[in-house]
């Protein structure tokens, strides 16, 4: 039972386990919220890069689609004018059922929902696909009129309007219709829808694409609203040179975006995915991630004190157990001691031939009292330190045996043995110094040398006296021998006597460590 309170005693010494229990619960938490935050940005990084890569790659394919739609509509219009200088010019245009078969047949190179017409310089249509040229209302207030009519060019990608012959969205392309002499004979308008630009994208739901002027206005956009027509439109960035990606504002929703400039036409092609469109994965494993998260650390917390309730219940009966087995060594210490006195007291009363007798009984009872004295005062009472416990009982008996100019000296190093060996070791040197100091001095005179050392796992202790040695082989007979015997084997353990070299005698124990 000793045993166990000293193992019980042990773990109180190394320390409150309460704070560790505190500390290791917040390192958790710690850990998962820093993991769980990593991993968000990780997710929300990989999917803005993604979403970039994906901009840009609609950007460049809404760059294609411009090059080939408005490449397709100049190679219309040249095949429109081949047709009219045939035919003698504008002239007749709108009445020549030929022009209006040319006009069918080259709206079929167009997307669906396109319009071709021939508008005069005075701003009147002469031909269209749509309506009568006479019922068609003027195109003097045009943008695109004024560019071909009043800035001369000779070619122009228009900002998108409501067409006034089709009532649908278009974008127009129109070119200057010329004589030899570079006069302006009409203008060729093509007028294709917004819409054609669909399907650039992978996911269309998600993605914005838009063609913009560099002037600053629309040409056509996915989605379309009608109020950006004749308004500013904003970059989300800075106007590239060639390309750009990054963050900006698009049809009033941060997103990823992606511009490529189209030089030769005075265009950009724009791409963008709204940032909380990219990032709603991710803000959907959010909402249902934290509360998990929470419910997780309020079930740690919980955890962490209820372990904490029982730690502080363990610690309160661990440090009971160690008073109660300090003062179990205590109170053996006490009685042994007081059993010592008893037997002292008897000794006076018995005859001299007898008294020996009870002084190595008491001895050997002093000896048990200062082992649980020692047990009672050590940190770690599980362990007995026996190089100290042979300093004090080599001091105890010197104060009540030596007298003259006997000493006895020690060379003892650090060993620790159990609570289960102690008492036999401590009896054993006991008996060992006892035999040394009473046939080991001559008239008072010599000296006792204490030894004890560890060594290849097993313990050593010799005591050598400077006497006249042994005055026979082998080993006394009595009680004291057949005590050590026992308790020798009681440690898995051997003594001996042998004769010292140079006169004296040598006691020699040795028991596994």
């Amino acid at each position: 039972m000793l045993r166990r309170l000293a193992g019980g005693a042990g773990a109180v010494a190394a320390g409150d386990v309460s704070p560790l229990i505190r500390r290791g619960a917040r390192v958790i938490l710690l850990m998962l919220w820093v993991l769980g935050g990593v991993a968000a940005a990780a997710i929300a990084w990989l999917l803005l890069h993604h979403a970039k890569v994906h901009t840009a790659a609609t950007a460049v394919s809404l760059e294609q689609f411009a090059r080939r739609s408005l490449t397709l509509a100049a190679f219309v219009v040249d095949e429109y004018e081949e047709f009219l200088d045939q035919r003698g010019g504008v002239q007749g245009a709108g009445d020549d059922p030929r022009n209006a078969e040319k006009l069918a047949t080259l709206l079929a190179w167009l997307p669906e929902g396109s319009i071709i017409g021939l508008a005069l310089p005075d701003g009147r249509w002469v031909a269209s696909t749509v309506a009568p040229p006479g019922a068609a209302p003027p195109v003097n207030d045009r943008r695109w009129f004024k560019a071909h009519v009043n800035e001369g060019l000779d070619a122009y990608v228009g900002p998108a309007i409501l067409s006034r012959l089709s009532k649908r969205y278009v974008f127009t392309y129109t070119a200057a219709y010329r004589d030899r002499d570079r006069g302006l004979l009409g203008i060729i308008n093509l007028g294709i829808p917004s819409g054609s630009i669909t399907g650039l994208a992978p996911d269309q739901r998600l993605t914005r694409t838009a063609l913009v002027q560099h002037e600053g206005f629309l040409v056509a956009a996915l989605p379309f609203r009608p109020e950006m027509i004749d308004r500013p439109f904003a970059l989300p960035g800075p106007p590239p040179d060639v390309s750009w990606t990054g963050f900006g504002s698009l049809f009033g929703a941060w997103s990823v975006s992606a511009v490529r400039n189209i030089p030769e036409l005075r265009l950009y092609a724009v791409a963008a995915v709204p940032v909380a469109e990219v990032l709603a994965p991710l803000l959907w494993g959010l909402a249902i991630g934290i509360p998990l998260l929470l419910l997780l650390t309020q079930l740690l917390l919980s955890l962490s004190r209820q372990l904490q309730e029982k730690s502080r219940q363990v610690e309160q009966a661990l440090a009971d157990n160690k008073v109660l087995f300090q003062e179990v060594h205590h109170r053996v210490k006490n009685n042994l001691q007081v059993i010592s006195s008893l037997l002292r007291l008897q000794t006076e009363r018995l005859p001299p031939e007898l008294r020996p007798l009870l002084d190595e009984t008491g001895a050997r009872v002093r000896a048990i009292a200062l082992v649980h004295e020692q047990i009672y005062r050590a940190a770690s009472p599980s362990d007995v330190q026996l190089d100290l416990f042979i300093a004090q009982l080599v001091q105890q008996l010197s104060a009540s045996m030596i007298g003259g100019n006997a000493a006895i000296t020690t060379d003892l190093q650090p060993v620790a043995i159990g609570l289960d060996r102690a008492v036999p070791v401590a009896i054993l040197a006991t008996e060992a110094i006892t035999n040394a100091i009473k046939h080991g001095l001559d008239a008072g005179d010599g000296a006792i040398r204490v030894s004890l050392e560890c060594h290849d796992g097993r313990n050593l202790l010799t005591v050598r006296d400077s006497g006249q040695g042994m005055a026979e082989q082998g080993r006394p007979g009595g009680l004291g021998t057949r005590i050590m015997d026992a308790l020798s084997r009681q440690i898995d353990g051997a003594w001996r006597l042998a004769p010292a070299p140079g006169g004296g005698t040598v006691f020699s124990l040795d028991w596994p460590a």
